[in-house]
């Protein structure tokens, strides 16, 4: 990526955003059509939204899901982990039974995923 000389912070860390907003669209647009096949559920609305708290969320009465700007910098499983983890909301709103039934079926080794994931940085210091 390159930037005018002299371009002011903000708006490097504005282009920078964007490209990676990009790119996790790029990378999650045939996960989210490929899981939506796989669980038999209707392709959601989905989006790219800066969260602190959490990798992704899921409002099954809108069948609308979103995935969190900082997985463009996360690897490829763990990006499909948090893809299959909402959309399965679509199958069992809650993380009963039904839910993680849906998760060992399509994704034995989501625990570790989960776990991986969940090691690393949600979210950058911006200061």
């Amino acid at each position: 990526m390159t930037v005018p000389e002299g371009a002011a912070t903000e708006d490097r860390a504005r282009w920078l955003a964007a490209w990676y907003r990009d790119e996790l669209k790029a990378r999650a647009a045939p996960r989210v059509a490929r899981w939506s096949e796989r669980l038999d559920v209707p392709v959601p609305q989905w989006g790219v939204r800066q969260m602190r708290t959490k990798w992704g969320s899921c409002n099954p009465d809108k069948q609308h899901i979103w995935v969190n700007l900082e997985l463009a910098k996360k690897n490829l499983q763990g990006l499909d982990y948090v893809i299959l983890h909402e959309m399965a909301h679509l199958v069992s709103r809650r993380h009963d039974s039904v839910f993680l039934a849906v998760l060992d079926q399509h994704m034995p080794g989501w625990r570790q995923v989960r776990a991986d994931l969940n090691a690393l940085p949600l979210m950058a210091d911006v200061q």
